[in-house]
């Protein structure tokens, strides 16, 4: 009995040490309120905002947020009104209390009255359809690639979301830009990690693997995708092989690193004969290989490498519901 009566105080204050730290914490009324809160239906960036001063005209403001995230037109130029990621209530609240000084009871009314202009989601790069999306529920990053096509030949193995700061009111974190690296492979594994939710405002691109050129001397002169450990070798047997009259020892590297032009000359032969190690390549490297009775050429032949073309942002816009 007194080894229970021991336990019953213990647990007594324990219960009273929760109770006092309990009771020191306080939670803001407005986080409390929002806690439960669709985010579909908390105040977003390009939302039309409609404030109504019930029985009065004078004060009443129909806009959009300014990139801030603020009400700041001609009524509140003096006490700008933060409404990002609030609920309708929320922002009423405010405003009622800001004019509360100048009005006698205000009773304010805020809506939301057109949410057609959020930020749009885009999926564009190694990826068979190109798309914007406008998002209304929740998705995760495997479902619009799945509704883009799927992913092409051309992807370098990372995908990267760029979420930029207050395009969305899924978290807290919303006010500063984020940037999410994932392994393609990954994400064909099923690593939960690898499958986030998409958001509104979320850029994702399939990256693309930069070009390597193998031109002259081969069966079938074109651009390869550049791997990881490519090396001469594996190029040269990726474009068919070499031509009967190719000129093992007349191998032109034209290599741009860092914004230095570079000429490398190699001896295939003695590639082949494992006298030296095999080349690895680099992305944008040019290779010519040389032909018997050419002469060696020092400058590349193809224009504008090492450039990228830029993705054009005028994509069509899917609906997801």
């Amino acid at each position: 009995m007194c080894n229970i009566s021991k336990l019953f105080v213990i647990i007594s204050q324990i219960l009273a040490l929760v109770l006092f730290v309990s009771s020191q914490t306080t939670i803001p009324e407005d986080v409390l309120s929002q806690r439960f809160i669709d985010p579909e239906n908390l105040i977003h960036l390009g939302d039309l905002i409609d404030v109504d001063f019930v029985g009065s005209t004078e004060f009443d403001w129909r806009g959009t947020l300014n990139p801030e995230g603020l009400i700041d037109s001609v009524g509140f130029s003096q006490n700008p009104v933060n409404a990002l990621c609030k609920s309708e209530e929320n922002v009423a609240s405010e405003v009622a209390n800001l004019f509360a000084k100048t009005l006698r009871n205000p009773n304010v009314v805020v809506k939301i009255l057109d949410r057609s202009n959020r930020s749009l989601t885009y999926i564009y790069g190694a990826i068979k359809t190109p798309q914007r999306f406008k998002i209304k529920r929740k998705v995760r990053l495997n479902e619009l690639v799945i509704l883009s096509g799927g992913i092409t030949e051309k992807a370098s193995g990372e995908i990267q979301i760029l979420r930029p700061a207050k395009a969305n009111c899924e978290s807290i974190s919303n006010q500063e830009t984020e940037i999410l690296n994932i392994k393609i492979n990954d994400l064909i594994k099923g690593k939960p990690d690898s499958n986030p939710q998409i958001r509104l405002g979320d850029i994702i691109t399939i990256k693309e693997a930069d070009p390597v050129y193998i031109i002259g001397g081969v069966l079938n002169p074109r651009q390869l995708l550049f791997r990881e450990k490519m090396t001469l070798s594996r190029a040269i047997a990726a474009v068919g092989g070499l031509v009967p009259n190719a000129n093992l020892k007349q191998i032109t590297i034209f290599r741009r690193f860092e914004g230095v032009s570079k000429t490398i000359l190699v001896d295939f032969e003695q590639i082949i004969s494992k006298k030296f190690e095999d080349i690895e390549l680099r992305k944008y490297d040019i290779v010519e290989i040389g032909v018997v009775g050419d002469e060696r050429k020092f400058t590349p032949l193809i224009k504008g490498f090492g450039e990228k073309n830029v993705e054009s942002t005028n994509l069509p816009i899917r609906i997801i519901e």
